[in-house]
């Protein structure tokens, strides 16, 4: 029976490259020539640089990609994030119907915005560049995935590969058809996958208690619970 491709192994948009791609078709998009342009953009969508776990990511809204003052909406379907996640759809797509998972794909997801937020990092200058020590690089759990920090007021974890996972398992279904026609605007700039082996995909960690009200789409709810938000 066919499984759920793993990361590592089969899926192509788990690669750098993808998420680079798309990054270099939204400078082409914009008409930015130069590093500069290119590295104010970059730096804009980023966010915070430092912190792996900050959820205020300007990539994942799709205001913002027209317009960087407006309201951010469309949580999940910015531009970078929809490309990146059309190539895991192709992946998915190649699984026999009968024998695909039938949840929203929350891990395809993750791992797109986790290769759209490397993409970004090391975009920072304007340029693509990878780090001189590629082992630091690498799309692997030791520089993505969640990690105990051990302090002297005690252990905590520290949310890499499950920072968004509360907020993407609580989309709404319209939130997840919007989210899917983003990805499939950009099918035709979409590469075909090929024959790959179906191993078991690593199940992400749940452990996720905080609050995610900076992730709250203004499209998803109803006016006075917004405006009860506002007002707290």
């Amino acid at each position: 029976m066919s499984t759920i491709p793993s990361c590592e192994d089969t899926c192509q948009a788990c690669d750098i490259s993808v998420a680079s791609q798309a990054l270099v078709a939204e400078f082409t998009r914009r008409g930015l020539n130069t590093k500069g342009e290119r590295a104010q953009l970059v730096r804009f969508l980023l966010g915070n640089i430092e912190d792996l776990s900050d959820k205020k990511r300007p990539f994942l809204w799709e205001t913002v990609y027209d317009n960087p003052s407006a309201r951010q909406e469309g949580i999940f379907q910015g531009r970078l994030v929809g490309r990146t996640f059309m190539e895991h759809l192709h992946i998915i797509n190649a699984i026999e119907p009968d024998e695909r998972v039938k949840e929203p794909p929350v891990g395809a997801l993750i791992l797109a915005i986790q290769a759209v937020h490397r993409a970004l990092l090391y975009s920072i200058s304007g340029e693509f560049e990878l780090p001189s020590d590629r082992k630091s690089s690498e799309f692997s759990k030791n520089n993505w995935g969640d990690y105990t920090l051990i302090t002297p007021r005690g252990d905590r974890i520290v949310k890499r590969s499950s920072v968004f996972l509360k907020a993407i398992k609580n989309l709404k279904d319209q939130q997840w058809v919007d989210i899917f026609k983003v990805a499939m605007s950009f099918r035709a700039t979409a590469k075909q996958p090929s024959k790959a082996e179906k191993d078991e995909e690593e199940p992400l960690s749940e452990t996720d208690s905080d609050e995610y009200d900076e992730l709250v789409d203004p499209r998803a709810v109803g006016p006075q619970q917004l405006n009860s938000m506002n007002a707290t």
